[in-house]
């Protein structure tokens, strides 16, 4: 990527799905000996820490990969027990466009 702030909001995306990845079968590799007690504290520590990053930066990456916010709309995310006291049948109910 040419433009350098694209390139750091999709390279924090990149290490945080790394960080997920490992931190999904950290089990594993704490009982094959390949993650130490260190390593598995850095990797909780960076975790948390590129998690923040990339909230703080999810307008900046909707933008960078040309998403648009109308269609991130979820309204079981707004009142999961009023949206689920009937059935809907799938539709999208009091959308924000």
């Amino acid at each position: 990527m040419k433009n350098y702030s694209n390139k750091s909001v999709l390279t924090k995306v990149f290490r945080l799905f790394g960080t997920e990845v490992v931190n999904r079968d950290l089990a594993f590799y704490i009982l094959n000996g390949v993650v130490g007690k260190q390593a598995q504290k850095n990797l909780t520590e960076t975790r948390m820490k590129l998690i923040a990053e990339v909230a703080n930066q999810s307008d900046d990456l909707l933008d960078c990969l040309n998403i648009p916010k109308d269609s991130l709309y979820a309204p079981i995310a707004g009142d999961y027990v009023k949206y689920n006291a009937y059935p809907n049948y799938g539709e999208v109910i009091g959308a924000k466009l």
